[in-house]
């Protein structure tokens, strides 16, 4: 859809959102663990562990080997996101360079709590490095409980990214390639039976633990990224807004319920009503004008669009429909009945736009 601002002002919208879900996202490319909580259990009784950031890109995790392991058991280390805490959720993060010597289990903590020496309580999904499998494990005062596993082809030291889903007692476990990030080499279903307090919530992170009681571990970590977006059901639909939406989780995202030619998955990321064919993501008013700013004459053009409360966002462009650029002196404004607008002093070139939203 093309709009001419005149003969040398063309620009292009682009009506569908650009979705930007991770609540917590870290590539580590700053060289730092800034806003991680170091989980070091057994250092006060000796231990020494190492925090580094190979490369000023990645993050690893190093742990000498247990100096009383009868006592306080195996070398192990880890870290956590104190800043947020999670019900559902979704926490992905690639393992790479780890020591293929070492018998070692490398994974992801969910909805952790009680941190600490014979106390934490979480769900992890593991890589057990010396068996060649993935294991989903409820986690009590630090020992694990309940365990299923999958077997994966994987080699000794190739890189794999782990994704953990997790949704009231369901979970998901997917391994993946870095390089094909949408074909699973494995994934792994799980349900906790016994599920209630204290694994309804909490912080999520990263580990590395000997799978020896006289062996160390040493892991490196990257692109570490947790929402609340966990999709069980692998359907396109965030598991807690398919539920809100239809009340359970039976749907299939690419079903267009109101027939208005948005996907059901589309309208739930947008925060519009997949029942409603009037309530659809699209531009639906563009004014022009001009205003007098610093005593010259600017041209502005408005654009308006459906909103939700529960949203946010913000105007990106582009000139070549790859490289986005938000947009900062575009003004936001709620219209109010579910309307919102931004207003930009238009430029004396061809340019892209496309509206960004965020959950």
């Amino acid at each position: 859809m093309k709009f001419h601002y005149g003969s040398r002002l063309p620009i292009l919208l682009v009506l569908s959102p650009c979705f930007l879900n991770a609540q917590i996202k870290d590539d580590f490319n700053d060289g730092n663990d800034q806003g991680w909580s170091r989980l070091e259990p057994i250092k006060p009784f000796g231990a020494v562990t190492t925090f580094s950031f190979p490369g000023t890109n990645t993050y690893r995790l190093q742990a000498g080997p247990s100096p009383a392991p009868a006592t306080v058991g195996q070398a192990r280390i880890g870290a956590h996101r104190a800043d947020a805490s999670f019900s559902s959720f979704r926490i992905s993060v690639d393992l790479v360079n780890r020591d293929p010597s070492l018998e070692q289990d490398i994974g992801i903590l969910a909805r952790v709590t009680s941190p600490g020496l014979g106390t934490l309580n979480a769900y992890a999904a593991t890589l057990d490095t010396d068996e060649g499998q993935f294991y989903f494990s409820k986690i009590t005062n630090e020992g694990a409980g309940s365990t299923q596993s999958i077997e994966a082809p994987l080699t000794p030291s190739g890189d794999y990214r782990l994704v953990f889903h997790g949704f009231q007692n369901q979970f998901l476990i997917e391994v993946f390639d870095p390089q094909d990030p949408a074909t699973p080499i494995a994934s792994l279903k799980a349900t906790d039976e016994e599920f209630g307090a204290p694994y309804l919530e909490g912080t999520c992170g990263i580990f590395v633990s000997s799978g020896t009681a006289e062996g160390s571990c040493d892991a490196t970590f990257d692109d570490f990224e947790a929402s609340s977006a966990s999709d069980i059901d692998q359907d396109g639909l965030a598991d807690d807004e398919e539920m809100r939406a239809f009340g359970n989780l039976d749907q299939n995202g690419e079903d267009d319920s109101d027939h208005d030619g948005q996907s059901n998955a589309f309208e739930i990321l947008a925060g519009t009503d997949p029942f409603q064919s009037a309530s659809s993501f699209k531009i639906t008013h563009i004014t022009h004008g001009h205003e007098i700013i610093d005593e010259r004459s600017v041209n502005t053009t408005t654009l308006s669009f459906p909103v939700s409360s529960e949203r946010s966002y913000s105007l990106q462009s582009s000139d070549n429909l790859q490289d986005w650029t938000e947009l900062p002196s575009a003004v936001f404004s709620d219209q109010g009945d579910g309307v919102g607008s931004f207003k930009i002093q238009r430029e004396s070139k061809s340019q892209y736009l496309r509206v960004s939203v965020v959950r």
